[in-house]
């Protein structure tokens, strides 16, 4: 991948065993955590460790769209500050340094009603209430069945299919995913401007 990639995205610290980030003054919905725990038991996976992910080369299909895009930010942010992407058409089994995302077979993709993102967050057991509200968003732009009813999801889908229209390159087309999706994630983490009204209106 190219060097802008690397350039221009920073990644936030995370444990190797699990990582738990718990953004203040954000209440995120605990039972669907539970429910993600009781998800990870049933398709009996296990939690990966960062450890075991870095240092690899994220191998996907080219013409990255939403998903592979927030799965890239995802990768970056919260697995391997430095990971590598490479694109490549057609179907192969990953190397020894290698990792595949959203394709058929691959080691993170869509499973059951999942999306790649959301397989992504469920393996590695990141627990981040932005996070999850991020990966509501990404699979009802993505599998478009409205599951979880998402207000933000059109206009999201929206800022991406200009972004997508402006941008053939994939290289480029992480690097200026990755900016909104660091926004958007930003946008989770903090109070919403209702929020502050109605405290001061009290």
């Amino acid at each position: 991948l190219g060097a802008a990639v690397d350039d221009e995205v920073q990644a936030v610290g995370a444990g190797d065993v699990l990582l738990l980030l718990v953004p203040r003054n954000y209440g995120f919905n605990l039972l669907r955590l539970m429910d993600a725990e009781r998800e990870l038991a049933a398709v009996g996976a296990a939690r990966l460790r960062r450890s075991d992910l870095a240092g690899k080369i994220w191998l996907t299909r080219p013409g990255v769209k939403v998903d592979r895009i927030a799965s890239a930010w995802f990768i970056r942010r919260f697995i391997d500050s430095k990971a590598r992407f490479r694109f490549e058409a057609g179907s192969r089994s990953a190397g020894p340094r290698e990792v595949s995302f959203d394709v058929v077979g691959g080691d993170f993709t869509h499973e059951g009603e999942r999306c790649t993102f959301e397989t992504l967050l469920l393996r590695t057991g990141v627990r981040d209430g932005a996070v999850s509200e991020i990966a509501e968003i990404v699979h009802d732009i993505d599998l478009k069945d409205g599951k979880f009813g998402r207000l933000e999801a059109p206009g999201v889908a929206q800022v991406l299919a200009g972004l997508l229209a402006g941008v053939s390159a994939d290289s480029q087309r992480l690097v200026e995913g990755f900016r909104m999706f660091d926004q958007l994630y930003r946008s989770f983490r903090k109070p919403s401007l209702s929020k502050k009204t109605k405290k001061k209106s009290r």
